[in-house]
């Protein structure tokens, strides 16, 4: 009961924290001009970025699972640049459920659906990953990684007297490697790096657009941004817990999160 009483509350807090950003004093879409959508969409694309805050190392036993609270914040300098005093950062949370498998292999996924009336927010992520070190003698632990996501976020708005909706979607292929090495057996600093293909449309609905008439189809609908991402974080091991802090850079941004963990 404490464990769903706890998430509850963390849902309802990324909730009325993801809202400043759709209500008042906080950014308006509205006539965003061509040369703003890329950076609109790049925020929204890091905010979606699929960590599991976890190092290379993978589980020490052949079968086990983690259970994971990751929150933080992304940057979202763009989005925040089209009213004055909005915020520069968007929350982020997710649930994250890691199954470890002998010879090193791994999977996760990431998912978190909120649905609130004015705004909806969903996300999930899932792929396999390879820990080399259970099989192979390198001097770090080293991990490959391949993760598929799909999310998409709406929430309502006033324009020209009218409520519209404003949508954005949003999948991703995500590539890369990380490496780690545990310190007196409990601290495990590590370092990532890979490559993420994302595809982002923003839209809105109701006969007032959000976009400036000089806006054409292809600059806002199934658009690709792709890039290098790297992460730099710690974790810290105990027995049947663990908690860790990243940060990564992807699309120009910055990610920030925390992690928390039971492992099993």
């Amino acid at each position: 009961m404490k464990i769903r009483y706890k998430s509850t509350f963390l849902i309802v807090l990324f909730t009325l924290l993801l809202s400043s950003h759709s209500h008042g004093g906080s950014p308006t879409f509205s006539n965003i001009k061509s040369d703003q959508v890329e950076g609109i969409l790049k925020d929204f694309a890091s905010n979606f970025f699929p960590s599991t805050v976890t190092p290379a190392s993978g589980a020490d036993l052949d079968y086990g699972m983690e259970m994971a609270l990751s929150l933080g914040l992304s940057d979202s300098k763009n989005i925040s640049n089209l009213s004055s005093g909005a915020s520069s950062y968007l929350p982020k949370l997710s649930f994250n459920f890691l199954a470890f498998f002998p010879k090193g292999i791994s999977t996760d996924f990431i998912y978190l659906s909120i649905p609130n009336g004015g705004i909806n927010y969903k996300f999930y992520s899932l792929g396999p990953s390879w820990s080399l070190g259970k099989i192979f003698n390198f001097p770090m632990d080293t991990k490959l990684q391949f993760k598929y996501s799909k999310g998409n976020i709406s929430f309502s708005q006033q324009l020209a007297s009218e409520t519209i909706e404003v949508q954005y979607t949003h999948t991703s292929l995500l590539y890369g490697v990380s490496f780690s090495k545990k310190i007196l057996g409990i601290f495990e600093p590590y370092f990532g790096l890979g490559h993420i293909n994302t595809t982002n449309t923003l839209a809105s609905t109701g006969s007032t657009s959000i976009f400036d008439a000089g806006v054409s189809a292809s600059k806002r609908d199934n658009v690709k941004i792709s890039g290098l991402y790297t992460s730099l974080g710690i974790q810290l091991n105990m027995l049947f817990f663990n908690a860790a802090m990243e940060s990564t850079t992807v699309h120009d941004n910055k990610v920030y999160l925390i992690k928390f963990a039971f492992y099993f």
